[in-house]
């Protein structure tokens, strides 16, 4: 039976937690440092945090960044909710710029128009789409022209590449999810990497125990067992990303031409979170994988902009409005087969041969 996703998790990560619980340090301790530090490593930064979850980690990026209450932060409408309150809880201000049809993440042009139509943003929010890293050279040129502070969330992305530098390196500081669903699980969790600044406020709002401090911390550390299964899983992390390579490679040489994947620039590498087609008739094509019995998933199919959180009112913006009603996710994980995903595409050719 073919399934949407799959934690890749097994013998190595149960023996991990087996390991871990052996030790009798259930919570924060030497394994969480080891995972700290090889993580920091594979992003290319000096210092990791682990914490609770991905949207901990960037509510820390954001509050402990040089801003003020209010400050506007330019954000991808094209995302999550948990983006959106991370953003609202650090009592910032979210500013939506259109999407590039192509990445899926900000648009440097809209990004531009957004900077010279207002003066309150102070920094910009980069969140690859479903592993493609963004156009990071002209955003961090418009970033430097108009001193804005970048925080990258590559929860999509984490062993993604632009210009061979790991997608973790952008930005002045990044976070990763390690949520259950995510290209490198600990079933929940998430980490901050960055220089000294971010990795000590990080610290220190991890842990209430014993602490007096101004920086109001709360309990959001990360377990010894959850980082146990989370070096397993960054060891693993080369062979797994292959393989969700090799679906993707499948699913590129065998789809016909009605759906259209996403392209992937010369100059950059795809970590395959997620396998985004477009069609202009979902409707349509959704229906007949359900028939089918093939997993799908339509994971935003609301702008941010929309939602009854966000302040304000932002016109609806094209390039966003057009991706909602055209994106559908077909399965990707590693425990598929280059050989199912051509089976797929054979499914939906056949789709497109009854149209």
């Amino acid at each position: 039976m073919v399934t949407f996703y799959r934690p890749a998790t097994g013998t190595a990560e149960a023996t991990a937690v087996a390991d871990a619980l052996e030790t009798g340090t259930l919570s924060t301790g030497e394994i969480v440092e080891q995972f700290e530090s090889e993580f920091a490593s594979f992003c290319g930064r000096d210092e990791g945090v682990a914490v609770a979850s991905g949207s901990i980690a960037l509510e820390f990026a954001l509050s402990g960044a040089p801003l003020e209450r209010d400050d506007g932060i330019v954000v991808s409408p094209f995302n999550c909710s948990a983006v959106l309150y991370s953003v609202l809880r650090s009592e910032l201000t979210p500013v939506f710029a259109d999407i590039d049809p192509e990445t899926l993440a900000l648009d440097p042009a809209a990004v531009e128009r957004v900077l010279d139509e207002r003066d309150d943003v102070t920094a910009l929010l980069l969140t690859p789409s479903y592993g493609l890293p963004a156009s990071f050279d002209p955003l961090q040129s418009l970033a430097d022209d108009h001193d804005l502070v970048v925080v990258n969330d590559f929860c999509q992305a984490p062993g993604a590449t632009y210009d061979g530098d790991p997608v973790g390196s952008y930005g002045d500081v990044a976070i990763c999810s390690f949520g259950a669903t995510k290209n490198i699980t600990t079933g929940e969790g998430g980490m901050l990497v960055g220089d000294d600044h971010y990795a000590e406020y990080a610290s220190e709002r991890r842990s209430n125990d014993a602490v007096d401090s101004t920086r109001q911390p709360l309990s959001a550390r990360m377990s010894d067992v959850a980082a146990s299964i989370g070096r397993v899983q960054l060891e693993r992390y080369p062979d797994l990303l292959e393989q969700r390579r090799a679906v993707a490679a499948a699913y590129r040489e065998t789809l016909p031409e009605i759906v259209t994947p996403q392209p992937v620039p010369d100059r950059v590498t795809h970590a395959y979170h997620r396998f985004p087609v477009r069609t202009p008739d979902r409707e349509a094509l959704t229906a007949f994988l359900e028939r089918r019995g093939i997993p799908y998933s339509i994971e935003v199919e609301t702008p941010l902009y929309d939602y009854d959180a966000a302040p304000g009112t932002t016109d609806a913006l094209p390039g966003t409005e057009a991706a909602i009603d055209e994106t559908v996710l077909l399965p990707m994980h590693p425990g598929l087969t280059p050989a199912t995903a051509a089976a797929i595409s054979e499914s939906i050719a056949s789709f497109a041969g009854d149209g």
